[in-house]
């Protein structure tokens, strides 16, 4: 074993030849396994179990997964690691990647241990890791970059090769294979990284299985011609998924291409820009569901920036911030036989450019062209005698019934029959506190 010290500025940095060996050894009378580190302390130099150092284990295959793939199977193994207690971390970063040393397999490939894939916090290296199949992260999986950069200029990006299978995902969050009955897993996030189809995988991230402690945070999303991220099944109170990227590049998008898909109550999707190169989506945003916050969603191109209830009944969701640019409609709230959409607060859209409307209700027929629309809410339905149906709903736009308030009677014409004026002064109002647009005119009830 051979230890160099280097002093700078008062740092002692420590490179050890015991990191390379393959075998456990014994360093001041303290095990020592493939993997761990060496550290300066009141008593000289020893090692250390903090975390797995994947460059230096040995394996059948050079490839960045096979390391990683050894590294998870050795905080497996209680017998020969028992100080890893069946999780930790794996310091990936050394290891050499790039489009020459593509992955041949998952890093959770193979027989698992009998205990199951252990939990571990996966530090992945700057450059372009290469696969061919997709990555399906068992419970307590933390997948983190050294970065995602700006749309397709990345710090660490995972990039599907030749040989991908085009229709599948390039990372699930949980498994049905590696979740616990019934089929959820809790803890699995990813973060600081950026999935690159390449022109050859169609979807991006799929959270069918992980539910609670489970997000995506800071991630780009790039030349994908599906799904970008996808909530469903079980995942339900999962997130909160907050700055992602999707920008379909050089990829040319068709009906279905979708920034995000929306299937499951989550703890909320904040900060999200969605960009296609055309207008050719029917969304940008699909949301199927209750009890969800969007915030801060900017959408370029698509067709709809968020589109709600087209699959399924969304009930309880609050929208902030939405803005869109290109033809469609910032928010579309869908009337869809057997589907409910009710209860749907919008603050702050806006139209930053061409956009056909910046709310279109077709639940209530309701179309907005205004620039910006502080608030739309769109409440329960209630009947109207034998038939017709209602919905509750308030706007702040000022060409829909609205309620407006001001210190004197209003004088002259009013555009929207149905709005409501309350006189607040106390000697200009003149026997009339509160007034009703009809026909044209204000009428004082």
């Amino acid at each position: 074993m051979e230890i160099t010290t280097k002093y700078r500025k008062g740092w002692i940095s420590l490179t050890a030849a015991v990191l390379a060996l393959g075998s456990a050894l014994s360093v001041n009378g303290q095990t020592v396994y493939p993997g761990d580190t060496a550290i300066f302390n009141s008593t000289g130099v020893t090692n250390s179990h903090s975390f797995i150092d994947a460059s230096a284990l040995s394996t059948t295959g050079t490839d960045i997964c096979s390391k990683i793939n050894a590294a998870l199977l050795n905080l497996a193994n209680s017998t020969r690691y028992p100080l890893y207690n069946d999780g930790g971390v794996i310091d990936a970063r050394g290891v050499a990647v790039g489009t020459s040393r593509p992955c041949s397999s998952s890093p959770w490939s193979g027989t698992p241990p009998s205990t199951g894939w252990p939990s571990a916090t996966i530090l992945l290296p700057a450059g372009v890791i290469a696969i061919t199949t997709g990555w399906a992260l068992p419970s307590g999986t933390r997948l983190i970059g050294e970065g995602a950069g700006t749309s397709g200029a990345s710090l660490t990006t995972i990039q599907a090769q030749s040989g991908f299978v085009s229709s599948n995902w390039m990372i699930q969050m949980g498994s049905t294979s590696f979740c616990p009955l019934p089929s959820i897993c809790y803890g699995v996030s990813i973060q600081d990284l950026t999935l690159d189809g390449n022109s050859v995988a169609a979807n991006g991230i799929l959270n069918n299985d992980a539910a609670s402690f489970s997000y995506v945070n800071r991630v780009n999303l790039y030349r994908l011609s599906g799904t970008g991220l996808q909530v469903s099944g079980n995942a339900s109170y999962s997130g909160p998924y907050s700055e992602i990227n999707f920008d379909t590049g050089s990829i040319a998008p068709g009906l279905s291409t979708l920034c995000a898909s929306i299937q499951r109550p989550t703890k909320g999707v904040h900060g999200l820009r969605c960009v296609s190169t055309s207008s050719v989506p029917v969304a940008a945003v699909k949301l199927d569901a209750g009890n969800n916050s969007l915030e801060d969603i900017n959408v370029e191109g698509f067709g709809d920036g968020v589109l709600v209830g087209s699959n399924s009944s969304a009930q309880g969701d609050v929208l902030v911030n939405v803005s869109k640019s290109g033809a469609g409609n910032v928010v579309h709230l869908a009337k869809i036989t057997g589907n409910t959409v009710s209860d749907i607060s919008i603050v702050a859209a806006s139209n930053s450019g061409n956009a056909t409307f910046t709310i279109e209700d077709d639940v209530t027929g309701t179309s907005i062209s205004d620039a910006s629309v502080a608030i739309y809410v769109l409440g329960e339905s209630q009947p109207i005698g034998s038939s017709f149906t209602s919905h509750t709903r308030f706007t702040t736009s000022s060409s829909q019934p609205a309620w407006g308030v001001g210190p004197s009677s209003p004088m002259g014409s009013c555009m929207n029959n149905g709005a409501i004026f309350s006189c607040t002064g106390p000697t200009t109002c003149g026997v009339h506190y509160l007034y009703v647009c009809k026909n044209g005119s204000w009428v004082g009830l």
